[in-house]
């Protein structure tokens, strides 16, 4: 049962990912030729999305691999190189479509609106069949990529009412006041991720767990003196990894099971532990 859910997964974002890849051409191509930043910068958009598609769905399918000698943590962690890399794309895009966009406002020009409102159709449908494909999925690929391409969604909805309205009324001031709402959208939306994935790249203990709170649940195990060389990270945003040199009472190698089950409760298992005496303890204990 688990086995045909990942081949589904992987089957379902593989789809949105060559829907999607598809379309970002057919954007950039559109965007020129209606001389519209808004699609433009949606295109851009677009492309960070198909980095972020193509590399889930590889990562999708090696996600199960068991870890090697090479990878001795797995391959969960590339996951989180993918999201950080996707977010300095989508970063530097909005950048220059920003640019762009202000370049236009200093000297504005005519777009084909007509042709913006059918690719502004196109748009919607294909990026809901995407995110049809995807939403609903167990896997924290399908989840991500599901509000992904409901976003994508939401601002194909705003180019295409933009079009309608100037195809009534000359306000091509609209086409680029989209451009720098959907690209500053993007940047808020992509700047809280690329924080949160660089803070796990990074190594830094997780927002939702405290590094405290467990040396105390540690230290009121009786017996346990002391810990020192405390690590704490994350290997992705699931799994936590925790290291610590713990100084016990003479004669109680027994606590063993006892620490490890504070740890358990906190999410934790992937536990690297050392047990030491007062009198038998490494350098890097505190004097």
């Amino acid at each position: 049962m688990g086995h045909h859910h990942h081949h589904q997964a992987t089957k379902n974002i593989g789809v949105a990912f060559f829907l999607n890849l598809s379309f970002t051409i057919i954007e950039f191509i559109g965007g020129i030729l209606t001389n519209s930043v808004a699609i433009l910068s949606d295109a851009i958009h677009d492309l960070g999305d198909s980095v972020a598609l193509g590399s889930s769905w590889y990562l999708e399918k090696i996600s199960n691999q068991k870890a090697n000698k090479k990878f001795t943590f797995g391959y969960r962690r590339l996951s989180i190189i993918s999201a950080f890399l996707n977010c300095i794309i989508l970063l530097l895009g909005s950048v220059i479509i920003i640019v762009e966009a202000i370049k236009r406002i200093m000297n504005p020009e005519v777009v084909d609106v007509q042709g913006m409102m059918y690719l502004a159709i196109l748009g919607i449908i294909v990026n809901s069949i995407g995110a049809w494909k995807v939403i609903g999925g167990k896997s924290l690929n399908e989840r991500t990529i599901s509000w992904h391409l409901l976003e994508d969604v939401l601002g194909w909805v705003a180019v295409l009412i933009g079009s309608i309205v100037m195809s009534f009324y000359p306000l091509y001031w609209i086409d680029t006041f989209l451009s720098i709402a959907i690209a500053l959208f993007i940047s808020y939306k992509v700047l809280g991720r690329f924080k949160e994935s660089f803070l796990i790249l990074a190594q830094t203990v997780p927002k939702n767990i405290s590094l405290d709170e467990i040396e105390k649940n540690i230290l009121e195990i009786q017996n346990v003196i002391s810990t020192h060389q405390t690590l704490l990270w994350s290997l992705d945003e699931e799994n936590l990894v925790f290291s610590s040199h713990i100084v016990i009472e003479k004669n109680h190698s027994d606590l063993l099971p006892s620490i490890q089950s504070v740890l358990k409760n906190q999410g934790i298992h992937h536990q690297t532990l050392q047990l030491e005496t007062e009198d038998n303890n490494c350098e890097g204990a505190e004097k």
